[in-house]
């Protein structure tokens, strides 16, 4: 999504805006993103506009992330890390990571 808007700006994040949407790694993302001088942290707007979506219209957003809600408040600002348990349902997996395991050759 950061590289979309970087080609063709404001008109590839609207795209994010309606519907439900699935981000993966969340925060993993460049937190500056750069279209004719503009310079915009764009997941921070996404979600701003998911979080009006979801208390308007109960449209759905679901992302997984490595960080918990104190780092994704620090990466984005803290209204977001404040609407984070009317947005989302957080289910923390603990444990030992399986990749190493489970990785092919």
């Amino acid at each position: 999504i950061v590289s979309m808007f970087e080609i063709k700006g404001m008109e590839k994040i609207i795209e994010y805006k309606n519907g439900n949407k699935h981000f993966d790694e969340l925060g993993d993302e460049p937190l500056k993103a750069y279209y004719f001088g503009t310079t915009r942290n764009v997941m921070k707007y996404i979600l701003y506009a998911r979080n009006d979506l979801f208390v308007n219209t109960n449209q759905f957003t679901i992302v997984t992330s490595n960080y918990n809600q104190k780092h994704i408040g620090e990466l984005y600002d803290v209204r977001i890390e404040d609407r984070w348990n009317e947005m989302f349902n957080d289910i923390v997996l603990d444990g030992e990571s399986l990749r190493k395991k489970y990785k092919k050759p």
